[in-house]
């Protein structure tokens, strides 16, 4: 039985070894290969035609027939999922064929393998940055482009994406109760990202750290950390008159009002 099955599993493996595509990628014909890469790129068997562009790529460098070998590796490789490899080589294209019909998409399509490569709001937000930045010089590139009013929203959402990153950050000094430090933490993401979606939430936070740093504060720092908490209100009141946290705000306020007149 194992003699058997042993010699079944040979067959299979000299069928496999013996079909079209081994021939053609163990073989010396380039030109073959560039014809049977190109088939299987039209058939979308992506990982089949990778390993025949990867060789393409070193043999016809220089030649004409790269353009075609480098863009349709990129659309392999992000096809496959292989953002990394596909970001590259779209660059590649693009940087070394500038002029070409599809530099233009080559671009964007760079651009979006670094969006798609953008971690989570919670993890590093390095490759967001990247992202953003790759989606700007695409559109300095082609301010006319048809992709223009889509990168722009992509840039949208990635930079929220950062800010929510900065956000979570600052707070983190609320979440642990050193209030010092929070109102310090929070007011520089205010001043980083004064249009912020996060500034409302980030104010009263400042508020209410202010509020609980004067409240647990030596009696010798009581009163100017109640002052400023009072100035926290008027400004918080000021941005964001319909807030949903302004009754809260207000009990701050007056409760450091009846603190500062008992001193």
């Amino acid at each position: 039985m194992l003699t058997r099955i042993s010699t079944i599993a040979l067959i299979f493996f000299a069928l496999v070894s013996c079909s079209p595509y081994q021939k053609v990628l163990n073989g010396d014909d380039y030109d073959a290969k560039y014809t049977y890469a190109n088939d299987l790129f039209e058939k979308e068997q992506y990982a089949k035609a990778i390993p025949l562009y990867e060789e393409l790529k070193r043999v016809f460098l220089g030649k004409d027939k790269m353009r075609v070998i480098l863009l349709n590796l990129a659309y392999c490789e992000f096809n496959t999922n292989q953002l990394y490899l596909a970001t590259y080589h779209f660059k590649q294209f693009y940087e070394a064929y500038p002029l070409a019909p599809q530099a233009e998409t080559a671009f964007f399509m760079h651009c979006k393998c670094q969006y798609t490569l953008s971690p989570k709001h919670s993890l590093d937000q390095q490759s967001t940055q990247k992202a953003i930045n790759a989606f700007e010089k695409f559109v300095a590139t082609y301010p006319d482009s048809e992709k223009v009013n889509e990168c722009n929203a992509l840039i949208d959402e990635l930079s929220i994406k950062i800010e929510e990153k900065a956000f979570i950050s600052a707070k983190l000094y609320y979440n642990i109760g050193d209030f010092k430090a929070a109102v310090w933490a929070l007011n520089n993401f205010i001043k980083d990202n004064p249009g912020s979606s996060f500034r409302e939430e980030a104010e009263f936070l400042v508020l209410e750290s202010a509020y609980k740093l004067a409240k647990n504060s030596v009696q010798k720092k009581k009163e100017e950390r109640y002052v400023e908490t009072v100035e926290y209100f008027k400004s918080f009141k000021k941005h964001f008159p319909e807030s949903k946290f302004l009754d809260k705000a207000k009990s701050y306020m007056m409760e450091s009002q009846k603190a500062l007149n008992s001193i």
